[in-house]
């Protein structure tokens, strides 16, 4: 990595990774947790503390739940805090999220239901969120992008990590949770071929369920929203 503000972003994810285990959890049990798709306390505890080192101002989750109370904890200590707007395709874990922010006081963080839609993309088929222009346009690059959603019966994470890392600009960092599935390693092999010398791995170990950590070296050409298909099925 050559650019500076892709050399900051390492320095940053390297700081958070050595000091991970200093971060308390314990706050989160105020509110009912665990389930197959939460976080890792490991990863929670370093995303908490990445947060933190990276001095994110917005920061974007793909999915929503405790990972979005620990951002929006973790973003409100930083001067001034952090933006969190997390994108959410079920109405009911939206709920339930934006209920458990508000016991956290966690008001200004965004939980923004999204649809979860098939484009067609780099020659696959693949779910995406869909991201109005509006939005795109108003949120600005975020710094931080963690992917956990959508869920794997919805057609898995392909889509949504590409378009993590279409939204990135020089240094965003980008996570993807459950590293070590088998839909996950093909999300992410497909990932790295079609981005190229635009964006680097840098290997961590030991998250209990994987984590896998990029950091866009280059901005990555077109939108973060592949084009819809017209009515006669060709893409517009």
């Amino acid at each position: 990595m050559t650019n500076g503000a892709g050399a900051s972003a390492r320095v940053a994810i390297e700081s958070a990774y050595r000091s991970c285990e200093e971060v308390d959890l314990s706050w989160l049990a105020a509110a009912p947790r665990r389930n197959q798709w939460s976080l890792a306390d490991d990863t929670l505890s370093f995303v908490s503390r990445l947060v933190t080192t990276l001095e994110s101002r917005i920061i974007v989750e793909f999915g929503s739940g405790e990972s979005t109370r620990a951002l929006a904890r973790a973003g409100a200590g930083i001067d001034p805090p952090a933006k969190v707007v997390a994108l959410e395709n079920d109405p009911l874990f939206r709920q339930r999220t934006r209920r458990a922010l508000g016991r956290d006081g966690a008001t200004e963080t965004d939980v923004l239901l999204t649809p979860v839609v098939v484009r067609r993309w780099y020659g696959n088929n693949v779910p995406v969120y869909h991201l109005t222009r509006p939005f795109l346009s108003a949120m600005g690059r975020p710094d931080l992008v963690l992917v956990d959603g959508p869920p794997l019966p919805l057609g898995g994470r392909e889509g949504s990590l590409l378009q993590a890392l279409h939204l990135g600009r020089t240094g965003t960092v980008v996570l993807l949770d459950d590293a070590s599935r088998p839909s996950e390693e093909r999300a992410l092999e497909r990932a790295l071929e079609i981005c190229g010398d635009s964006v680097e791995l840098v290997e961590l170990a030991d998250f209990a369920k994987g984590l896998a950590v990029l950091v866009v070296t280059s901005p990555l050409e077109g939108p973060a929203m592949p084009p819809a298909p017209s009515e006669d099925g060709s893409v517009e």
